[in-house]
């Protein structure tokens, strides 16, 4: 047998050097940088990773582990509010828990505001901190135009955040979150620029730089009036990528040799009709590697925890839809008409209520003429541990006395519940609708059951 080969490979290990990158704060055009130092952590050690690499071939493709210390992974929440469907931003917190970025970024519009009123204001921002007292990495708050509507709005971020606009380094990135609602809504102030110019000019040369605002202004006709070009121009001659919200509706923009990203919601008002029309609830993931952000774009609904399927809720699935709807059999007389009644039913074992929809289809071959009353279709909720029957009447062509059994048509019902957990649960079935012929029974008198069918010559 081969002797294993020890490989080492010359990596930092990965929180060592979360803790020994500065991130330096700067404040706006008024104020000095801050620069904030970790306390002094012992030098990382190699990772090392034991292997038998012996032989002509092994079962790997290659050990080019992605694990560039240069790397990092953060994510992006975009627009909460506008038309806020309550919930969708509390599930993406739960959801960014899960997925445990390095740190979160926003593009603004976090609460409803546009109002003077002070207390209604702080009641909102006490809401929406309260979201992000769950959240266990650092969120970066951007304004948007909800949150920076009128000169009150304004000096209650203040209070609350001190700088509308900022910038910081990591890991020899530059972020730069900006104000696009000073002096005015959907405008950056010549303060503001001239601070984007020195800041820049101070990190000139930065691997890459990231720009974070709420109005996408390059989208605007007017955007030389409302400050993005100076802003723009100040970018060009570096790498840089911008991300911006507030149409609630996603579009990548090749601009300028850049990309520009309009983010959809993150529960704020949408039609939700899906990618085609950038229409979803969403969190941006971005890894920033050595030839730039990669982006992608995560659906909320499609991230789920571990538990998403254990033996109870297994066993939930499994006696709900064995009980949802059952069917009595059509019996179909020798000689003589079927039965024109049918019974459905229906039971809920579980301890929440279930809503049940279903819907009656005849078989094709009985398609003409066939009816039921009511109009087969029917929708209703069964309470926990409660039970239903329904029942239907059948008219029209049924199955000819053939000796076999058939069915006239099926029910195809849905179920409706919310789970233990909180998510909804949706479950579906088919249950046929059987006729069966009763064959009579012809046999001499004075039958026994003793096993011998000599007595039973029929």
């Amino acid at each position: 047998m081969s002797t294993p080969r020890l490989l080492t490979l010359g990596l930092a290990a990965v929180c060592a050097l979360l803790l020994a990158a500065p991130l330096s704060a700067h404040r706006g055009d008024h104020d000095h940088p801050q620069e904030h130092e970790p306390a002094a952590t012992p030098a990382p050690k190699p990772i090392r990773l034991t292997l038998n690499a012996a032989g002509g071939v092994n079962p790997w493709n290659h050990l080019d582990f992605r694990n560039d210390p240069n790397a990092f992974q953060f994510a992006i929440v975009s627009d909460r509010t506008g038309g806020a469907r309550a919930g969708v931003f509390e599930d993406a917190v739960a959801k960014l828990n899960l997925l445990q970025p390095e740190f979160v970024m926003s593009v603004g519009d976090l609460i409803e505001g546009y109002t003077h009123d002070k207390a209604e204001i702080n009641a909102q921002w006490d809401q929406f901190q309260g979201f992000i007292r769950q959240l266990e990495m650092p969120f970066f708050y951007v304004p948007g135009n909800h949150d920076h509507a009128n000169p009150t709005m304004a000096g209650i971020w203040r209070e609350r955040f001190g700088r509308a606009y900022y910038s910081f380094v990591y890991r020899d990135v530059l972020f730069l979150c900006l104000n696009s609602q000073e002096p005015e809504m959907h405008h950056i102030s010549a303060a503001e620029t001239e601070w984007v110019r020195t800041t820049l000019a101070a990190h000139p040369a930065v691997r890459w730089t990231l720009v974070f605002l709420h109005s996408p202004l390059w989208e605007y006709a007017d955007s030389a009036q409302r400050g993005w070009d100076a802003v723009e121009a100040a970018l060009q001659g570096r790498k840089y990528t911008v991300f911006a919200g507030h149409f609630h509706s996603y579009l990548k923009r090749e601009r300028l040799d850049s990309r520009y990203y309009i983010l959809a919601t993150t529960g704020g008002g949408s039609g939700l009709r899906g990618p085609a029309y950038g229409e979803f609830d969403q969190v941006a993931w971005v890894t920033m590697m050595a030839d730039g952000p990669h982006v992608a774009n995560l659906m909320l609904d499609g991230i789920r925890p571990d538990d998403i399927r254990t033996p109870e809720s297994r066993a939930i699935v499994e006696h709900l839809s064995e009980s949802v709807m059952t069917s009595d059999i059509i019996w179909l007389e020798s000689g003589q008409q079927p039965a024109r009644r049918l019974e459905l039913r229906s039971a809920n074992p579980t301890a929440q209520p279930v809503e049940i929809r279903f819907a009656i289809t005849p078989a094709a071959r009985l398609e003409q003429g066939f009816a039921t009353a009511p109009d087969g279709r029917s929708t209703f909720t069964l309470q926990p541990h409660a039970s239903r029957a329904t029942f239907v009447e059948l008219s029209g062509p049924l199955p000819a006395e053939n000796h076999q059994a058939s069915a006239v048509g099926h029910v195809a019902w849905e179920a409706f519940m919310q789970s233990a957990s909180g998510d909804p649960l949706r479950l579906n079935g088919r249950v046929a609708l059987p006729v069966v012929t009763r064959l009579p029974i012809a046999a001499a008198s004075g039958i026994v059951a003793d096993g011998n069918l000599d007595d039973w010559p029929a």
